[in-house]
């Protein structure tokens, strides 16, 4: 019956509109992702994440391997969905993408420095969103879209 439920959310999550909790998830993983990154300073993280927010960016984010992990895991946690509109977290995966092209640009070119204040800044973004559900990209977002307005 839960299961039913949960297609029916689903089903009724306009196109525009996205999962808040799952949002928030992916911000966890990407929390985790920077942490483990300090521990083991394996790039092969930020080679998934690359892809995870390339997905994000580029299609309709119904198939990315964090999404399809949260299908699974919230309706176990029987967390209800709360929706917020998609075009500032579209904005958040591509400030993403660019974040961990530059973590591996500065990696690949030897820039322990650059790496480590990148690596640290995607920490610390990730850790506000998952943690309090405060997203830096949403206010640039807002902000852009009420300067457009003024002009």
């Amino acid at each position: 019956m839960e299961h039913q439920l949960e297609q029916i959310r689903e089903q009724t999550i306009p196109e525009n509109f996205i999962n808040e909790k799952e949002t928030r998830a992916l911000a966890l993983v990407v929390f985790i992702c920077c942490v483990s990154f300090f521990l083991t300073s394996s790039i092969l993280i930020f080679w998934f994440l690359i892809i995870e927010f390339a997905l994000r960016v580029f299609t309709n984010i119904k198939y990315t391997p964090v999404k399809l992990l949260n299908n699974f895991v919230l309706p176990l946690l029987k967390i209800r969905p709360g929706l917020i509109p998609i075009a500032p977290k579209k904005l958040a995966a591509t400030l993403g993408m660019i974040f961990c092209i530059c973590i591996l640009t500065a990696q690949y070119l030897n820039n322990i420095t650059m790496t480590n204040i990148f690596v640290g800044c995607m920490t610390f973004f990730s850790f506000l969103e998952f943690s309090i559900s405060f997203c830096v990209a949403t206010i640039i977002y807002n902000t852009v879209v009420k300067w457009q307005k003024t002009k």
